[in-house]
């Protein structure tokens, strides 16, 4: 690698991470990474032919992960992403959940309302912490 390219990497991975340190962070396995970007799901930004992700981007692929382990359907998680996508980061700050059911997803901001969500409930949910999601994102 030149000089110049050897530089212009590491300015753009002061604010990025590399897939190795993705992965590692996320416990989402590269070659995941790599299909995720691929479909779409968590697309990866580019620098130097490498994938480059954020800190907003560690939280989504951490969101996908959790949908994943509770069962959700690649399709179904990439329309939530979409449903989703620009919230997400200030809705985690917040210490937000994520609500998924059959109608769709949401946030809702306290436990409360999660236990009122829950009651309201036809079918399945699916709740995740965005607040613990983005703990793991800031411990790297």
């Amino acid at each position: 690698m030149s000089p110049e390219l050897a530089s212009g990497l590491a300015a753009y991975l002061d604010e990025g991470y590399v897939s190795a340190a993705a992965a590692r962070i996320t416990r989402v396995s590269p070659r995941q990474l790599q299909y995720w970007d691929e479909r779409g799901i968590v697309p990866a930004h580019q620098a130097y032919h490498r994938r480059i992700y954020f800190d907003a981007d560690l939280l989504r692929l951490i969101v996908v992960r959790e949908l994943r382990r509770r069962g959700l359907s690649l399709q179904r998680i990439r329309k939530i992403m979409k449903q989703l996508d620009g919230g997400l980061i200030g809705r985690a700050e917040a210490g937000a959940f994520l609500v998924v059911g059959r109608a769709g997803a949401g946030f809702v901001l306290d436990k409360d309302q999660v236990i009122e969500t829950l009651k309201e409930a036809h079918g399945p949910m699916w709740i995740i912490s965005l607040g613990d999601c983005l703990k793991r994102v800031a411990r790297k």
